[in-house]
């Protein structure tokens, strides 16, 4: 945040010594994100930025992976969020892990783990069941 502000002062919108007080993602959110983008709250940010609401109108065969641990997206507002749109959509389906972190669904520190994790093997899954081998002629 500081960074950017000195890098950019003409895209930082925010305050930048009130940085230091931030002690949560909802916070930060308020703080620096939505007014960078043009979001009136963290809270109007949320609400209009989130792909919940569209989800009721997905057409095509769509994974949508979470981790239970994810400490930016809390697993109970994807629930939420989802709980009437995906399990009215049979084009939706969900794939949950108990730990993973924000996009991190790594299991070790080796290359091989780092290329294949949970969500890879999940999307690879999920891709071949729906676009697998398909007869082109």
């Amino acid at each position: 945040g500081k960074a950017f502000a000195r890098l950019h002062p003409e895209r930082a919108g925010y305050d930048v010594p009130a940085l230091g007080k931030v002690r949560s993602i909802r916070a930060y959110d308020g703080l620096v994100v939505a007014p960078m983008h043009g979001f009136a709250s963290a809270e109007d940010y949320y609400m209009r930025a989130s792909a919940g609401p569209l989800v009721a109108r997905i057409k095509v065969p769509t994974l949508l992976a979470h981790a239970e641990d994810d400490p930016m997206v809390p697993a109970e507002s994807v629930r939420r969020s989802l709980a009437a749109s995906a399990a009215s959509n049979g084009a939706v389906e969900e794939a949950w892990t108990a730990r993973g972190g924000h996009v991190g669904w790594f299991g070790g520190m080796d290359e091989h783990s780092w290329v294949n994790t949970w969500a890879v093997t999940q999307a690879i899954g999920f891709l071949g069941r729906h676009f697998g081998e398909r007869s082109t002629g």
